[in-house]
């Protein structure tokens, strides 16, 4: 069983009053199993995005739009509103997560957690000549609830789900 990473905070439901504040009041909704603990018992697990403008939030719905459990939510909409507080109610047994990160360090902490996976993957699917001396730039990013390694080298760029990344540190 592979172990995923994820750096992303349990969302509360308090967290809306921020949101709010900030005119994010669209939120997409997916399944989340990066967060998937085998022994939690949860119902269900999900991320929720927040989107200050209804055609981004639209956007990254239709990716997921093969999800199931995908929904937009509109905080101004009280039927989404109960369906939000219903979600994340402790009754609801579901382990919802925010698409914020707690951590300012987490990318550093990332980088060395996956440093053997990402000299493995350019090895094998790079023809990058690089000394052992090199310093590799990595970046990451999430795009759509899914997180990416970017490597470059050189004029070259590569984007990696992190998901291949752990496989690789398996």
């Amino acid at each position: 069983m592979t172990m995923s990473f994820n750096p992303f905070v349990l969302f509360q439901y308090k967290m809306f009053e921020g949101f709010e504040k900030k005119g994010q009041v669209y939120f997409v909704q997916q399944t989340f199993e990066r967060a998937r603990d085998h022994f939690s018992g949860a119902a269900g697990y999900y991320l929720l995005t927040h989107y200050e403008h209804l055609s981004h939030a639209q956007t990254h719905q239709s990716a997921v739009r093969n999800d199931p459990s995908s929904k937009l939510y509109h905080l101004y909409n009280e039927d989404d509103k109960q369906m939000l507080k219903e979600l994340l109610a402790p009754s609801s047994n579901n382990s919802v997560y925010a698409a914020l990160i707690a951590d300012p360090r987490w990318d550093e902490k990332a980088k060395q957690l996956f440093k053997p996976a990402i000299q493995k993957w350019v090895q094998i699917n790079t023809n990058w000549n690089m000394s052992r001396e090199s310093v590799l730039p990595v970046k990451f990013d999430m795009i759509f609830g899914e997180l990416f390694i970017y490597l470059k080298w050189g004029k070259e760029e590569k984007r990696i789900k992190l998901v291949e990344m752990e496989k690789m540190n398996a």
